[in-house]
């Protein structure tokens, strides 16, 4: 599997833990403390995702950083 794809799949992982909780994307960029456009890039998979703010949006969707990798 190619590094996009993980990318790709954490992303995917992200916005399905975000809906199930009823967040808005900017809802969480505000408690990531990043901007809502990165949000976006993050859930399409085409940003790479710093582990800092893996961990933050972990804390932030109340889930372990091991629910968000594949």
């Amino acid at each position: 599997m190619s590094e996009f794809m993980y990318y790709k799949i954490i992303g995917q992982l992200i916005k399905s833990k975000r809906e199930e909780r009823g967040m808005t994307q900017e809802e969480l960029a505000i408690r990531v403390h990043i901007s809502r456009p990165s949000i976006t890039n993050i859930e399409a998979g085409r940003h790479l995702i710093r582990i800092h703010y893996l961990y933050q949006i972990a804390t932030s969707l109340e889930v372990s950083v091991h629910d968000l990798l594949p």
